[in-house]
């Protein structure tokens, strides 16, 4: 799937590795993302959301680098961190997000809007934490950035209330629709990981890289394509 950054986002990606690189870290998660954000030099729709909020930048910015501090790996530095399965995850629910609000470019204040929304994943907790501290909760910067973009609060609010939900109750295609499936009994007894995937519903993978990159030159494969995945 490609996605379409907007610039701010563009200089939060390459800023966030040059963050993970400076504390050696092999993975760009969702806190390096965040204090990148922090550190955007121009105006922003964020950073004047969060005027809206009396944040400090500054100060917050300190302590996304204090929590970076302390979890700061020994050795030499990974010359080519790569995305961590929480910020893959938290970018997927930006996507759906900058979708709902029909904007054709991901926005850092959806992905604001996407860590304050994901409190399942514990990288993102820690951040979400920190932006709940600085008196940022979800509900009501979903509400400003829809006054915004100019968009009406509540016909949105309800339109939005599914995205990223972490009920484990909830089965993405639990019940096929009438006419609406090709595979209906699949769907029936099975759980569709695509779909929860992109809602950010599935767990962290933890010791399981190998697996993982075993899976990708699978999925790379122009035949016998299908990676067969059991337990």
């Amino acid at each position: 799937m490609e996605y379409n950054f907007s610039p701010e986002m563009v200089f939060a990606f390459e800023e966030a590795k040059k963050i993970a690189i400076q504390y050696k870290s092999p993975f760009i998660g969702v806190e390096h993302i965040m204090l990148a954000i922090l550190r955007y030099p121009e105006q922003s729709i964020t950073k004047k959301l969060m005027d809206l909020y009396q944040v400090d930048i500054e100060a917050l910015a300190n302590k996304f680098e204090e929590m970076l501090g302390q979890v700061e790996a020994d050795g030499p530095a990974e010359e080519n961190p790569r995305l961590s399965v929480q910020a893959e995850n938290t970018i997927r629910v930006t996507y759906l997000l900058s979708k709902k609000f029909r904007s054709n470019k991901m926005e850092a204040h959806f992905f604001v809007l996407a860590v304050l929304k994901e409190d399942r994943l514990s990288n993102t907790n820690a951040s979400r934490a920190l932006l709940t501290r600085a008196g940022l909760s979800y509900n009501s910067f979903l509400n400003e950035v829809q006054r915004a973009l100019n968009i009406p609060t509540d016909s949105e609010e309800s339109e939005m209330a599914g995205v990223g939900d972490d009920d484990d109750d909830e089965r993405v295609t639990a019940r096929p629709k009438k006419g609406g499936s090709a595979t209906p009994i699949l769907d029936s007894f099975g759980k569709d990981l695509t779909q929860y995937a992109m809602k950010g519903k599935l767990d962290p993978v933890v010791g399981r890289q190998k697996e993982l990159e075993r899976i990708a030159q699978i999925l790379s494969r122009r035949k016998k394509n299908n990676p067969v995945l059991i337990g």
